[in-house]
Parts: structure tokens; sequence; C-alpha cells
């Protein structure tokens, strides 16, 4: 059987990547990224099963001890029904939480597995574009308070530098920039080849006040989006492709959306590459 470009890209036997063959790569990146999501989805819904029926178990002990000792101040008839359903409901719980800890401990590695085997295809389909692995993250100056006038500057991975402005902070639960108030927050990469073709990801954190935010690409509006709280590894919130303007820029705006609870926007990394 004929061995397709992304199969020789995999297995390492070489081939020269055309304009199509790397578009196809960038897709399959791209849903590898979000199957990625799904696996640390269901490993995060496995732990939390697992700890919220821990919890329950927890809580009943405390009803049956509490049925028990008014059992033994009025031992009759009514005080021992409600220590029998305290108990009947014990075993329930305990059971329940023995089956998601045995799930748990039975699929969780099986997880783990398919996420680092995941990830490894993504580095490795990434690394076959010319795509440099290193993302460039904001998250360098703590908990500050700015002036959206403000420019900053970072040095981006494949040469390019990005200029940040129109932000009013700098958060931990943000990992990076914020705005909460109505206006745009922006960041310009720069040193790009004028109308040349670049792949981009766009990162944006929240542990908390979370909001959705349009996004838009030099100029077009390309996104929705609302930031993660996933944090180990940060996904990307989107990613695209996108030709740099005849300065050598790709200028990314973000705004909270129209139906949005909040002005609250976050920027807390990009990764920018060429098309090969």
């Amino acid at each position: 059987m004929k061995t397709s470009v992304l199969e020789k890209l995999i297995l390492g036997t070489g081939t020269n990547a055309s304009s199509d063959s790397t578009d196809a790569i960038h897709q399959a990146i791209e849903d590898l990224e979000h199957s990625l999501l799904d696996l640390e989805k269901e490993k995060k819904q496995l732990v939390q099963h697992k700890n919220s029926a821990s919890a329950e178990v927890d809580e009943q002990k405390v009803i049956v001890d509490s049925a028990l000792q008014a059992m033994g101040d009025a031992p009759y008839k009514g005080i021992v029904q409600p220590y029998v359903d305290a108990i009947y409901n014990l075993r329930g719980k305990a059971a329940i939480s023995k089956y998601a800890s045995e799930e748990l401990d039975s699929r969780g590695p099986v997880l783990d597995d398919e996420i680092q085997v995941t990830e490894d295809a993504i580095k490795s389909l990434k690394a076959s574009i010319g795509a440099s692995e290193e993302v460039t993250f904001f998250n360098d100056k703590g908990d500050t308070t700015l002036e959206t006038t403000d420019v900053f500057s970072y040095n981006l991975a494949n040469g390019f530098t990005v200029e940040l402005t129109g932000w009013s902070h700098t958060r931990d639960y943000a990992k990076g920039y914020l705005r909460n108030v109505e206006g745009t927050g922006s960041a310009t990469i720069k040193n790009l080849e004028a109308n040349k073709m670049y792949f981009y990801e766009i990162y944006m954190f929240a542990s908390a006040f979370a909001n959705k935010a349009d996004i838009s690409i030099n100029g077009e509006l390309k996104f929705t989006s609302v930031p993660t709280s996933q944090v180990s590894p940060l996904p990307a919130a989107v990613s695209g492709k996108v030709t740099a303007n005849n300065e050598g820029q790709i200028v990314i705006e973000i705004t909270h959306a129209h139906d949005s609870q909040s002005h609250h926007i976050h920027l807390s990394g990009l990764s920018v590459w060429p098309e090969a």
C-alpha cells in the first residue's frame, strides 16, 4: 500500500511537504489537540468522581454517628429507624466510592499512556512542518496594574517579536495579561515576512473571571472563545493560519463578546511559525 506524506513524516522517512500536505498535518495537529483535551477531561472527571464519592462517604459517616448518638440517648422505635436508614445509605455510598476508586485505578493509567502518546504525536507533527515547540507565555509580571497605553515587548520563537498593549493588569489567575474595562487588548507579532503564511496558537487561561472573548486576526473576526482553567499542559484556546500583512505583521485583537457577562479578557501566551 502506498505510504502517505503524513505517514512518511511520522515514520521519519522524509519528504518535502507541499502546501496541501502541510494543511493536512496542521489539521491533524488540531484534531490531536482536541483529542488530548478529551482525554484530559476524562481523567479529571474520574478524579473528581472519586473525590466526590469519598467526600459523600465521610459526610454519611457523620450522619450515622449522629443517628447512633440519638438512638443511645433515647432508645425507642422512632429513633432506631433513622439509624438503620443512615447505615443503609452509608453502604450504598461506600459501594459507589469503591467503584469510583477502582475505575480510576484501572482507567487512569490507560489515560495517562494515551495522553503521553498523543502529546508525543503532536510534537512530532509540529516538528515535521518546522514548527517550534516553544510557546512564549506572558506570566512574568505577577499581579500588577498597568496603563492600557503601556506597550510590552516579548521575544517569540523563530526570531519573531510581539508587542502587547491595551491591557489593564497582569494576574496569576490569568497566567499573563488581562483587560477588565471596555475596549481592546492587542498583540502585534512583528519581524515576519510580508504576505507569507504563518500558523499561530493563542493561549488564554482563567482560574477566575473566565469570560467569552472575540478574537480578530488582521482585522477579521476569527473566533469567539472562553479561557481554559486547565493548567498542565495549558492547551491553545484557538489556532489557525493567516497571511502576514504588508508590514510583516500579524495583529491579534481581543475584545469581550457582545453576549459576555463582563469586560474581562485574557492573554496568556502565543506561538507562531511559518508555513513550510
